[in-house]
């Protein structure tokens, strides 16, 4: 578990931390997620308008598409000051899975091609499902 931001990203300190939210949800978060690991991945706690919330991040990421290094962070888990030690553990675990998942979808192809790729768009999603039909066995 680390507080420390990547490179160039804005993050309060853990004293600014620790006199926004009450000592003792923060506190607890702080050390029990501090048991937690997924090397070589970052479970990172910050606090975000006036909510803590945990991300996996990846500071020595290499791109997928470009081979380029490319830090990343998953998507931000809201905590609540009220969560049990077992809630925030599991909380860190779905958010590992998630990101585990995220990078599978970016990495299998099929046909030499990502179809599952996460960052394809909505929208655009919504375009081709308008003109492809579904895949279906025939009933039997």
């Amino acid at each position: 578990m680390t507080t420390t931001p990547m490179p160039g990203w804005a993050a309060l300190t853990l004293k600014a931390l620790d006199d926004k939210v009450a000592a003792g949800p923060w506190s607890m978060m702080r050390t029990v997620l501090a048991a937690v690991a997924f090397p070589p991945w970052v479970i990172a706690l910050r606090y975000d308008d006036g909510r803590p919330y945990l991300q996996v991040q990846d500071p020595n990421a290499v791109c997928n598409a470009t081979g380029k290094p490319a830090p990343w962070s998953g998507r931000k888990w809201f905590l609540s000051l009220h969560m049990t030690e077992t809630e925030l553990v599991k909380t860190a675990l779905k958010a590992v899975l998630a990101a585990v998942e995220h990078e599978a979808l970016e990495r299998f192809t099929y046909k030499g091609v990502t179809v599952f790729d996460p960052h394809i768009r909505v929208d655009d999603l919504v375009e081709l499902r308008a003109v492809c039909p579904l895949d279906a066995r025939a009933p039997q």
